[in-house]
């Protein structure tokens, strides 16, 4: 790995210029190299997949359901008891109800509940949801205001 040139935490992958370079010039002469070997280990599906299920299990409940997004919302999970999780920080994003279906927006995804549900095959049901919501003490949106929130 290289020198970083940012101290930030948001900038956390630094690549190997000279390994980066060295792959280039194979690549260009025609030889076959795979690029995934320039990239840390966390950019490896198979094992932030694997990390992403140890962080999500112990948040469920005995029969909830799950489903990982992949692509722009990748380490989001959404369950069958309507909640949305960030699988690399274990925790619980806050949901917007509305009259005919529940809202969240995933880094820049709008994810709309009732077509994921149905993807998946899971009841979509408003007020089970909420109540389960209201039951639990879980954050959310109803109609542009916050409730179950500690003042």
């Amino acid at each position: 790995m290289g020198i970083p040139y940012y101290t930030s935490s948001m900038f956390v992958t630094y690549l190997d210029g000279d390994k980066a370079w060295d792959l280039i010039e194979k690549k260009v002469m025609g030889q076959d190299v795979d690029l995934d070997d320039l990239y840390p280990e966390h950019f490896i599906t198979e094992v932030t997949s694997a990390r992403n299920e140890e962080n999500i299990k112990p948040l469920l409940f005995p029969d909830e359901q799950y489903h990982m997004f992949g692509a722009e919302c990748d380490n989001y999970a959404i369950t069958s008891y309507g909640r949305i999780f960030n699988a690399n920080l274990s925790t619980q994003s806050k949901v917007y109800f509305y009259q005919e279906d529940i809202k969240v927006c995933v880094r820049l995804n709008k994810i709309n509940f009732a077509p994921e549900f149905m993807k998946h095959g899971w009841s979509f049901d408003i007020d089970e949801i909420k109540r389960r919501y209201d039951e639990n003490k879980w954050r959310y949106n109803y109609k542009g205001k916050t409730h179950n929130v500690k003042n």
